[in-house]
């Protein structure tokens, strides 16, 4: 992978934008060994597995490679739906409309 640049970086976690095999990609460092995080980036590889059988009615990352530490996912163009990871007010008709107007079509 060649790695961009580093749009999210906490102490908890860093994510690039870069580019495999000429395509681009996300990858997500985990870069605490807090328990609590550990589990959390086990549980985001489950769902991101689970993706894999059971598409979501959405757009979403499909998952390329990882390891305990690093998961690397295709890049999906397009806006953040939100910065915060819990929302704490109802979002704006218009920005969930555009998120469901990017869903795959039915059948």
């Amino acid at each position: 992978m060649r790695a961009g640049h580093a749009p999210h970086h906490t102490d908890k976690a860093i994510v690039a934008v870069g580019s495999r095999a000429a395509r681009p990609v996300v990858a997500k460092l985990l870069a605490t060994a807090d328990p609590y995080w550990v589990a959390r980036h086990a549980h985001e590889l489950q769902v991101y597995d689970r993706f894999s059988t059971e598409p979501p009615p959405v757009r979403a990352p499909l998952l390329l490679w990882h390891d305990e530490r690093l998961t690397v996912l295709n890049h999906v163009p397009g806006d953040r739906f939100d910065d915060r990871r819990h929302l704490t007010a109802e979002p704006a008709a218009e920005r969930v409309q555009r998120l469901l107007d990017g869903r795959k079509p039915a059948g």
